[in-house]
C-alpha cells in the first residue's frame, strides 16, 4: 500500500509541536519551578546564630593564576571565627603555585598543597586534587590535636563574599541539614556565554527543582561544585570524593550519594555570596561543556539520540512550527498548518516566559528571554562534539584527556 509522505510529515510535525507546547506549558504552570526562586541564601539574611564550629575548606585549582588574587584572597578573609583553607594546586603549569604561596604568606590559616602526579586510573583530576586536600587536612588535624566538624568544597574560579561561610554554616544548621549547596551567581560577558549558560541553568532547574531536591522522599539530587558545605560525618559516611573518583560531574555524583545514604540536602541560589564566571568566551565554553556534555547522558549513545530529538522538537523548533505551519497552510498543502502554528506559538510564548525568570536572575537584556532555541542549538552542537571526542580518544580539559576509563 502506497503512503503519501506529505500527510505523514504534516501529522509528525503536528505531534512534535503538540509535545513542545505541552512541555513548555507544564513548565510555565509548575508551582515547583516557580518556587525555585524563593530558595535563596544571601549575605543580609537574618539567620539564627549557630554554635561556633570549625570548618575545613578544600579548594582545588589548576592554572588559575589570574583568578587567585581575587578568589583565594577573599576565601582567606571570611568572617567565620574558626576555619582553615587548603588550596590544592593541581599540577599547574602557570604561576598558580607562586601566586598561591604569596597569598598564603599573609594568612596563617591558608595552606597550599601541591599535586605533582597525574591522577591515577579511575580518578579524574579534580577528585584526585581534593583527595590530596583531604589528606593534608587529616595531617593538620593530627598535628593540631583537633577535628573539623564541617567540610566545604569550592572552585578556584569562584569568589566568596566575606559573610559566605558564616551564612552557610547558619543555613546548614538552622535548616537541620547534613549538606548545603549554594548555586553561584554566574557572570556572563560574551554572547556565547549568554546564550548557552542560562539555558543550562534552566534545564537544571526543570530537571531538579529545589523543593524536590530537599525532599528526602524524592530521587532528585543536585549540588554545584562551586560551593558545597557538609557535615563531616555525613561526608565520610559516603566515602568522600573517593566514592565519585571517576565522575566528570562529581558534584551531581556526590548529591546522589548523599541522598542515597539518607543525608538531608538543602540547596539555594544566591546573587552575592558566591559569584564567578564559568567560562571565558566561546573557546573555553566549548571545551568545558564538551568535557561534561556526553557525561551528562551517561556516555550512552541511545540517551544522546533521545535527548537530541527532544531538544530539537521542544527547544529549537517552536519558532519553526509557527513559520512552517503558516507557510504550509498558505501554500494550500497543509490543512493542519494553523494548528501547528498555534501550538508552536504556545510553546514559544511559554518558553520565553519561563526563560525570562532565568534572564532576570542573570541580569541579561530582555532579548535573551527568547534565546532558548539558539542556545539549545549551540548546546546540541557541543554535545555532538563531546560524544565524538569521547569515542575518538577522550574529552580534553586544561591539558588532560578524559577517556573511557573516566567514564
Amino acid at each position: 500500500m502506497e503512503i503519501a509522505l506529505a500527510p505523514v510529515l504534516e501529522w509528525a510535525v503536528l505531534g512534535a509541536s503538540a509535545i513542545a507546547a505541552a512541555f513548555w506549558a507544564a513548565a510555565y504552570a509548575s508551582p515547583v519551578r516557580r518556587r525555585n526562586l524563593f530558595y535563596r541564601i544571601e549575605a543580609d539574611d537574618e539567620l539564627p546564630e549557630p554554635p561556633v564550629e570549625p570548618v575545613a575548606v578544600i579548594c582545588p585549582g589548576r592554572d588559575e593564576a589570574r583568578q587567585l588574587p581575587e578568589t583565594l584572597a577573599r576565601l582567606a578573609r571570611q568572617d567565620h571565627p574558626d576555619y582553615v583553607v587548603f588550596f590544592v594546586d593541581d599540577a599547574s603549569g602557570d604561576d598558580t603555585p607562586a601566586v598561591a604561596r604569596r597569598i598564603a604568606s599573609r594568612h596563617a590559616h591558608l595552606h597550599v598543597v601541591r599535586v605533582e602526579s597525574p591522577p591515577p586510573a579511575g580518578w579524574v583530576g579534580k577528585c584526585w586534587a581534593i583527595e590530596h586536600g583531604r589528606a593534608a587536612l587529616v595531617a593538620h588535624e593530627r598535628a593540631a590535636g583537633r577535628r573539623y566538624a564541617l567540610i566545604a568544597f569550592t572552585d578556584a574560579d569562584v569568589s566568596w563574599h566575606p559573610a559566605c561561610l558564616r551564612q552557610a554554616v547558619s543555613a546548614l544548621r538552622s535548616g537541620d541539614a547534613d549538606v548545603l549547596g549554594i548555586l553561584p551567581h554566574v557572570r556572563l560577558e560574551t554572547p556565547a556565554e549568554r546564550l548557552v549558560v542560562p539555558m543550562l541553568a534552566l534545564a537544571v532547574g526543570l530537571a531538579a527543582p529545589f523543593e524536590r531536591v530537599m525532599d528526602p522522599q524524592r530521587k532528585e539530587a543536585l549540588l554545584a561544585g562551586g560551593f558545597i558545605l557538609a557535615d563531616r560525618e555525613a561526608y565520610e559516611r559516603i566515602g568522600g570524593h573517593a566514592a565519585v573518583a571517576g565522575r566528570i560531574l562529581e558534584d551531581i555524583g556526590l548529591a546522589h550519594a548523599f541522598k542515597a545514604a539518607g543525608a538531608r540536602l538543602r540547596i539555594g541560589a544566591t546573587r552575592e555570596l558566591v559569584t564567578g564566571r564559568m567560562y571565558e568566551g566561546w573557546r573555553d565554553l566549548r571545551e568545558g561543556l564538551a568535557k561534561n556534555a556526553y557525561a551528562g547522558v551517561g556516555y550512552r549513545p541511545a540517551a544522546l539520540f533521545g535527548l537530541s530529538l527532544l531538544v530539537l522538537a521542544a527547544n529549537v523548533a517552536p519558532p519553526l512550527y509557527v513559520v512552517g505551519g503558516l507557510a504550509g497552510y498558505l501554500a494550500a498543502s497543509w490543512p493542519l498548518g494553523p494548528a501547528i502554528a498555534a501550538l508552536g506559538g504556545i510553546a514559544a510564548a511559554c518558553q520565553a516566559r519561563v526563560m525570562n525568570a532565568v534572564r532576570r536572575e542573570m541580569d541579561l537584556p530582555l532579548a535573551y528571554a527568547f534565546a532558548v532555541p539558539a542556545g539549545s542549538a549551540l548546546y546540541l552542537g557541543i554535545l555532538a562534539v563531546s560524544a565524538w571526542q569521547h569515542h575518538r580518544g577522550g574529552n580534553v580539559w586544561k591539558g588532560r584527556r578524559y577517556g573511557q576509563e573516566a567514564a
